[in-house]
């Protein structure tokens, strides 16, 4: 447990905001899984993706995408830009046509359940095949941040 859940999170009744991850690896035992690299996220016709990646590998693929404008500097920013009102809700730009692409895979088709950690939902699945031992998927569109789960056919 981290240091600020007994001195933050607990006393200000903050643990809701993990119940998305939670339901995420509610059946993962992460001691079976290595961090990975390099998680490559490319945008539409090769442009910077805007976003950022973790992953970690065991029996299937676990897989986090962020986008670089989901942080506190850059609410505050546009909360200033919009000239501090009293009522204001941040909302991080749409990022569409990103492809995720891991390299290192062994060839064959694999089904990517995706889900969005903001509304703890799964999405529905996509379908993907590695060849020459890289997987390129499609990432849905998001604000914030979305996980996959990628599982090899057996």
């Amino acid at each position: 447990m981290y240091w600020f859940w007994d001195v933050y999170i607990e006393p200000h009744r903050l643990w809701h905001h993990f119940r998305g991850l939670d339901r995420f690896l509610s059946d993962v035992d992460l001691a079976s899984y290595q961090p990975f690299s390099p998680l490559e996220i490319m945008g539409p016709s090769g442009a910077p993706a805007k976003a950022y990646g973790l992953g970690l590998r065991g029996a299937d693929i676990l897989v986090w995408l962020r986008s670089e404008a989901y942080t506190v500097q850059a609410s505050v920013a546009a909360y200033e830009d919009a000239g501090s009102p009293s009522s204001f809700s941040y909302q991080p730009p749409l990022l569409v046509d990103r492809v995720l692409s891991i390299r290192g895979v062994d060839d064959g088709a694999f089904t990517v359940h995706w889900y969005d950690p903001q509304i703890g939902r799964w999405l529905d699945p996509a379908e993907a095949a590695a060849q020459a031992g890289s997987l390129s998927i499609l990432v849905p569109a998001f604000r914030r941040d979305l996980a996959a789960k990628i599982e090899p056919h057996p």
